[in-house]
């Protein structure tokens, strides 16, 4: 049996307890996948896995760029996102 399908942006109880059930203040103070918006604060579980993945020492699963971003240098990034402007 398939188990259930989790929804791609979780709450911050959700995304700790998804992380290994960190503490929720700690979980929140890391920032990993956070997503913002006006009215509430997303955790991207795509860009979860993908920094625990890089704490493990794993090589990134997911295809080129599109989530790569999450455990990329900042600098990298911006680097990135202005060639392809």
């Amino acid at each position: 049996m398939a188990s259930p399908r989790l929804p791609r942006l979780l709450t911050a109880e959700e995304a700790a307890d998804y992380c290994g059930r960190l503490p929720l203040a700690e979980f929140r103070r890391l920032g990993w996948g956070r997503v913002r918006d006006l009215r509430s604060e997303r955790y991207d579980i795509i860009a979860l896995d993908a920094q625990l993945d890089a704490l493990a020492g794993l090589s990134p699963k997911s295809t080129p760029d599109a989530h790569n971003d999450a455990i990329d240098d900042p600098e990298a990034a911006l680097d990135r996102f202005i060639k392809r402007a």
